[in-house]
């Protein structure tokens, strides 16, 4: 008698944010309860008129190796520039095998397989973050220098989640700085370095700086982070 298990987790590539021209990655853990052979997996798709968008890192035959319980893959859509704006579903069906039998002297192979649930849909262009952590480093005081004042600066870093599926990230910062009491407003100031943009899907902490011409003491700052986008007319 022979128990085995296989499975993969998430059991899906799923996506409604995607849009022309990008790429999204969704990475699947194989997971095998008993490793104690190597196995062959092989990766076949049925997604209708797609298919050419997906692209498994492993490409669609590798192997498992003996005594790994867990091996990851990552598979990538790339959406092309030209695509239509819909919705695509289908599957990808993972089947793994003894390399050669399992040596039990009868030439049997166990043959286990498992599936991915595909669901993405194409639409236009969503700019959206989500705000993951915030912290600040110390701030240094302001100084003078051939009779020009040079203002402290704070360093505001943020971890950033872009939700759409467009470049962005946020605009503008701004701090409104009030004593230790929060009860009187002593300075609002607004970042002055460009904030760096972030990929679609990505997450990744950025940086703004913003300048401060308060001494050194206690106060309390609150903070604005906007998602606001310009246009140019």
């Amino acid at each position: 008698v022979a128990f085995a298990g296989f499975g993969i987790t998430p059991p899906y590539v799923n996506n409604d944010r995607l849009t022309r021209g990008t790429v999204y990655e969704q990475r699947i853990t194989l997971v095998r309860s008993d490793p104690d052979v190597d196995q062959k997996a092989e990766i076949s798709m049925n997604i209708p008129g797609v298919e050419s968008w997906f692209v498994v890192d492993r490409g669609t035959t590798f192997m498992l190796p003996k005594g790994e319980t867990q091996v990851p893959i990552t598979i990538a859509v790339h959406v092309p520039a030209d695509a239509e704006y819909t919705r695509h579903q289908g599957t990808i069906r993972i089947r793994t095998s003894n390399v050669g039998g399992d040596g039990g002297g009868a030439g049997v192979s166990i043959a286990l397989g498992a599936q991915i649930d595909v669901d993405i849909q194409v639409v236009d262009k969503i700019y959206d973050f989500d705000v993951r952590r915030i912290r600040s480093a110390d701030v240094e005081e302001g100084r003078r220098k051939w009779g020009l004042v040079f203002p402290a600066k704070i360093r505001f870093f943020m971890t950033i989640e872009n939700t759409g599926n467009a470049v962005y990230g946020p605009t503008k910062v701004k701090f409104d700085i009030y004593d230790s009491e929060v009860e009187q407003l002593l300075e609002t100031t607004y970042n002055t370095n460009k904030i760096e943009q972030i990929s679609p899907f990505a997450i990744k902490e950025v940086l703004a700086e913003l300048p401060t011409r308060l001494a050194v003491g206690r106060y309390t700052a609150k903070y604005t982070i906007y998602k606001t986008r310009l246009r140019l007319y």
